[in-house]
């Protein structure tokens, strides 16, 4: 019964039918029908024993082996059939279950009701006394109670920095975020679409805002989606016309408020100003996901300086926790060069592991093909520096 969804329920109220009918008004009272199918069972249960009492006494030799079985099958027999059975049958047919007993759990509905509005009443009286404990934390100091939590994993400290990213969303206002006006990049009305295009190209940018005369004074947002409709256009066409409206930010905004704009709009972009009107910067969805997801990054984006130190031409040194595509990158070689000793590795110091089958000590040396890897730093869990020297290649 209560596993039909609200939509089914709402059906059986606006039903011709008796049935559906009663089904509606059973559930229409959730508390006084859970406690109706509660007296029932304990009532079958114990006429259940009462019956297995009284055949033991009456058919049953006093022997401790005969009751021991017999009261062993009759504890199997209650739980298959008076609880797995009817559970699982009401489960998978819910829907026929309902409407083919409905007269017979109305009637034990009103047989009990005497009992069940006493006991309605009772658990409604325990429930206001017994209070849950509330701990009265406000959102701000979240992430000092987090800090006095004593818990100890890896697990433990990821959601701990979930949880104070997801405060910060909710309390870090959106000036904190944005892109500074002096950053903005934008388009002036009175650039032709030649210069247009070629700046869009240029910036990798999918929206751009479009401003005239000044930056305070922003028309709205080109969509690069919409401009490559109209690249095969000369300068005579009117770009300013694929303008999107700007959504406007207040500054004093939390993240939140702002997240919940950009959704009501269905915008990924937005402008933010002061209550006169100037701009003092510009932020995007990605800026607001990243608050929580840290930072997001794809094809489009600047590759990240990479950190190592190139000792000579043949000889660089590198963190263990590196990636290994970025060994690859910095020793311009083939992304597949380790694969098949890498055995799902992603970091330098797996690879070594993988190659050494242990954690080698410090200054311990290993070749493989034409790299020499030398450990330069490592403790008993893992290889912390590294020395890879490109030897030349022999031929065979």
């Amino acid at each position: 019964y209560f596993s039909l969804s609200e939509k089914t329920i709402q059906g059986f109220k606006e039903s011709s039918n008796v049935t559906e009918k009663r089904v509606a008004y059973l559930l229409s009272k959730p508390r006084n029908l859970q406690i109706t199918f509660i007296i029932v069972l304990r009532l079958i249960k114990i006429a259940f024993i009462t019956l297995a009492v009284f055949m033991i006494e009456h058919f049953f030799e006093e022997s401790v082996e005969e009751w021991f079985i017999l009261v062993l099958l009759l504890s199997v027999i209650l739980l298959v059939f008076g609880e797995l059975v009817p559970r699982i049958y009401a489960h998978e047919k819910q829907l026929r279950f309902s409407k083919r007993h409905a007269y017979e759990i109305t009637t034990g509905y009103f047989i009990f009701y005497p009992f069940t509005k006493v006991m309605s009443l009772i658990s409604v009286w325990l429930e206001k006394r017994v209070t849950p404990q509330v701990y009265d934390v406000a959102i701000e100091t979240l992430p000092e109670v987090l800090d006095e939590i004593q818990l100890e994993g890896e697990s433990v400290e990821k959601d701990k920095q979930i949880l104070r990213e997801i405060v910060n969303f909710t309390t870090t206002s959106i000036k904190q975020v944005m892109v500074p006006r002096h950053k903005i990049y934008a388009l002036k009305t009175d650039d032709t679409f030649s210069e247009v295009l070629q700046k869009v190209r240029d910036t990798g940018f999918s929206r751009v805002p479009v401003y005239e005369g000044t930056i305070d004074n922003i028309l709205g947002v080109l969509y690069l989606k919409d401009l490559l409709i109209h690249q095969h256009q000369n300068d005579s066409f009117v770009w300013t016309s694929l303008l999107r409206p700007t959504l406007v930010v207040l500054e004093n905004k939390k993240i939140i408020q702002v997240f919940r704009q950009f959704k009501a709009e269905r915008v990924h972009i937005g402008i933010v100003t002061d209550e006169l009107g100037t701009t003092h910067g510009l932020v995007t969805l990605e800026d607001l996901m990243e608050e929580v997801l840290g930072e997001i990054k794809d094809e489009f984006d600047e590759h990240e300086v990479l950190n190592y130190a190139k000792v000579n031409q043949n000889k660089f040194e590198f963190q263990g926790s590196e990636p290994i595509e970025v060994v690859c990158q910095a020793l311009q070689i083939s992304q597949e060069t380790f694969d098949e000793v890498r055995k799902g590795a992603q970091t330098l110091n797996g690879l070594l592991v993988a190659i050494w089958r242990k954690i080698p000590r410090k200054g311990e040396e290993i070749t493989y093909q034409n790299f020499k890897f030398t450990v330069l730093k490592a403790n008993p869990r893992m290889i912390l520096k590294v020395q890879i020297e490109i030897l030349p290649k022999v031929e065979v």
